[in-house]
């Protein structure tokens, strides 16, 4: 079985807010845009943004849906939107998950033989539950944060090290290769004064400056393009210059007449 909910569906029905979920029975993978994927058995707590795109396949499978108001989860979770951490989120773990688990339960089989009041105030447990639930959730990966984030922000060096000279490489790329929202990456190098693109930048002007110092024959053009530039030397000049405060030209006389990358490991070089 397969199933999508795109833009144009959250359109027609207006859904706004977070979907928790018990799967009862059956296997299920669900992926939702910038917000990863999970695959998911019988028994199972999850909860995703009614917002994002998604897709969904698997077996023949049985769910029972909690729907939360996006003003419902903003007041439980005490922050004022909902992020990338409950665009996609599995709650199974939660030493709550088992109570909110049951009284999805007891709602799915019972929930048609009580009376209008009756259901509402069963109804209010379980959302009263579920929000607790969903506060506790976004504080354990708040109180998680600074790790997580020190760990991505050195794979996402790493990547790029390793894949600067594409020129198709992007912040989406990276954050895909790396599991995360490109909103998340953003943060990440936010939270250390970086940007994305000034980092890639960086690296490729170092590149570029050992392959000067490296080659002398072949031209700037094409080690500017072989370093993830594009093809215009002049705009490339000016980004160098601005870096370095000479022209890639300047730097190689000057690279190749003292010593070659000696003169990079010289402390108080412009180099």
């Amino acid at each position: 079985m397969t199933g999508q909910r795109t833009r144009r569906h959250h359109a027609a029905d207006g859904l706004d807010g977070l979907s928790i979920n018990l799967l009862l029975s059956g296997g299920h993978h669900i992926e939702v845009d910038k917000g990863g994927a999970a695959a998911l058995r019988a028994g199972d707590l999850f909860a995703y943004d009614a917002t994002r795109p998604q897709s969904t396949h698997g077996d023949a499978y049985h769910v029972v849906s909690l729907y939360l108001p996006r003003p419902v989860v903003v007041a439980a979770v005490g922050e004022a939107r909902i992020d990338d951490r409950l665009a996609l989120a599995t709650l199974s773990g939660s030493p709550l998950a088992p109570f909110l688990i049951g009284q999805m339960r007891l709602l799915a089989e019972h929930g048609a033989t009580l009376g209008p009041e009756e259901f509402d105030a069963a109804l209010d447990a379980a959302t009263s539950l579920a929000g607790v639930l969903l506060r506790r959730r976004v504080l354990e990966t708040r109180a998680d944060e600074p790790r997580e984030q020190a760990g991505l922000f050195t794979a996402a060096q790493r990547f790029i090290d390793l894949h600067h000279y594409r020129h198709d490489l992007s912040p989406d790329m990276i954050a895909a290769a790396l599991g995360c929202s490109r909103a998340h990456l953003y943060r990440v190098f936010a939270a250390r004064e970086q940007t994305v693109a000034a980092h890639l930048r960086d690296v490729r002007l170092r590149v570029f400056l050992r392959k000067l110092a490296q080659d002398p024959q072949t031209g700037i053009a094409e080690l500017a393009w072989s370093c993830g530039f594009g093809s215009d030397v002049s705009d490339f000049s000016r980004l160098f210059k601005r870096r370095f405060g000479r022209t890639p030209r300047e730097a190689r006389s000057a690279l190749l007449a003292e010593g070659g990358l000696r003169s990079l490991e010289t402390p108080g070089r412009l180099f």
